[in-house]
């Protein structure tokens, strides 16, 4: 097989013109696979290459996550370093991408709904007036890159807090907030964060829960590029949460077995 270039790649995923798009990424494996072939990686040119995919008709999403606000270091919207992959921090650095506004899951958007997504003052991360619920009612294509379920898809933690989860519970961080002014104020803001006495921890078993809803994956240097939509995974999982205590998502203190939902 030939080697393809960034924006070869690009052109061969299933990425719908003038729709939304999020991407979630490690891109450690690609930049030195990559590099082995045509010596250099722009990351940047990935991006701007799913810039012409998805036109200023569409919109691109990227995490730009820090849970900073929540250990007392406050968040500033210049200076707050994304802890979510190296895609996001130099999406912040491109001409037209702007940050949202939750200080601890904030998103480089890009594109048509990039003020809409700015101007969302959720205080609770994964509220249903969060990106979160955009990409849900949006029916938000996800690429991911290089990332298993497990530690991409921050999406499951919405369903959660839609529904309402025993492992989970909704805290408040109070901190001093920079915004794109430079402008301070003392805020707080909320997360449905893990109850550490549950023990919870997330399995591989999402991988079969939504392995049949991958619309594309596609192997690249030998890294995955993989694509699935946010509506069409909502069913499955809120399904799993309410009738299934979880279990193909995650194992966590009291989840008893029963005969009816052994797996």
């Amino acid at each position: 097989m030939k080697n393809l270039t960034i924006q070869q790649i690009v052109e061969e995923l299933d990425i719908k013109p003038k729709k939304p798009l999020m991407i979630s990424s490690d891109i450690t494996r690609l930049w030195a696979e990559y590099r082995k072939a045509f010596k250099t990686f722009d990351p940047q040119r990935l991006i701007e290459s799913l810039e012409e995919r998805v036109t200023k008709e569409g919109t691109l999403l990227l995490p730009t996550y820090s849970w900073d606000f929540c250990h007392g270091e406050g968040f500033h919207y210049e200076h707050t370093i994304p802890r979510t992959g190296g895609l996001g921090r130099i999406a912040l650095k491109m001409k037209g991408f702007q940050r949202t506004s939750h200080p601890i899951y904030s998103f480089a958007v890009w594109g048509k709904d990039a003020e809409k997504l700015c101007a969302m003052t959720n205080q609770s991360s994964f509220g249903i007036d969060s990106p979160f619920h955009y990409m849900n009612t949006n029916a938000v294509d996800h690429l991911m890159i290089d990332l298993p379920f497990t530690k991409g898809y921050t999406f499951v933690h919405y369903i959660e807090e839609l529904v309402g989860v025993p492992y989970r519970y909704q805290k408040n961080f109070t901190d001093q907030y920079v915004n794109k002014s430079g402008e301070k104020t003392i805020r707080t803001y909320s997360m449905y964060v893990r109850d550490l006495d549950m023990d919870l921890f997330y399995t591989d078993a999402i991988e079969m829960l939504l392995k049949d809803l991958v619309r594309q994956r596609n192997i690249y240097y030998g890294v995955e590029f993989k694509i699935i939509n946010y509506a069409d995974s909502f069913p499955i999982i809120q399904n799993d949460i309410v009738k299934n205590k979880s279990r193909r998502i995650a194992t966590y203190k009291g989840q008893e077995l029963d005969g009816e939902n052994r797996r």
